[in-house]
């Protein structure tokens, strides 16, 4: 217990309790998200998927101020172990977000791109940095924003439709769209896979 309390200190801050919390009041309150309309689920489509990255590169660069990283590596544990605990103790308040803000039916939309986008971070932090990481999956949010704002029409593309993180404008089926965000949430398990693999199997850590 006394482990998992540190982990969870060292993994995320208090505070991202409160981002949930403030969202449940908002739509108790009916202040946010109508049935029939859909901006508050496009916002939260376009929002949401960026805590994940964000949170991810928060915890790494905590890693670097109180200098756990280089304990780390003389510590017996698994790294992967170790990792893994931190990004469960980020995954929890993000998906208490998602419960807070919308629907269980609405749920796959938002942590489907939120989960790819969070791994992906994570792996390429591990092989190339932080910077690198938060930068890559910034840059792959970016360019589904910016055509799901300018250039609808590539949304519902038999190819490119599959790798765009916001597909709510576009003219698909709720089949079509909820298969997609599948994809996306498999894409993010895959690469939560690979990343362990990364995580036990390198040996030439930077330290800072």
């Amino acid at each position: 217990m006394r482990y998992l309390v540190i982990e969870g200190k060292i993994a995320v801050h208090p505070g991202i309790w409160l981002l949930p919390i403030v969202l449940a009041i908002l739509r108790l309150s009916g202040l946010i998200w109508r049935p029939e309309g859909e901006g508050w689920l496009l916002f939260l489509e376009s929002v949401y998927p960026l805590l994940f990255p964000l949170f991810v590169f928060s915890t790494l660069e905590q890693e670097k101020s109180w200098c756990t990283l280089e304990v780390l590596l003389t510590a017996p544990k698994r790294k992967s172990g170790v990792f893994l605990t931190r990004l469960l103790y980020v995954a929890v308040p993000l998906f208490s977000t998602a419960v807070a803000a919308t629907t269980p039916t609405k749920w796959l939309l938002l942590l489907g791109p939120g989960v790819a986008l969070g791994v992906g971070a994570f792996l390429v932090s591990l092989l190339w940095g932080e910077e690198v990481g938060l930068g890559a999956t910034l840059a792959w949010w970016g360019a589904s924003f910016i055509i799901a704002v300018t250039q609808r029409e590539l949304l519902g593309h038999p190819v490119a439709s599959w790798f765009l993180l916001i597909l709510v404008p576009s003219t698909f089926t709720p089949n079509g769209l909820l298969l997609r965000k599948w994809v996306h949430l498999g894409a993010g398990i895959l690469l939560l896979l690979l990343a362990i693999l990364v995580a036990d199997r390198r040996r030439t850590w930077r330290l800072h």
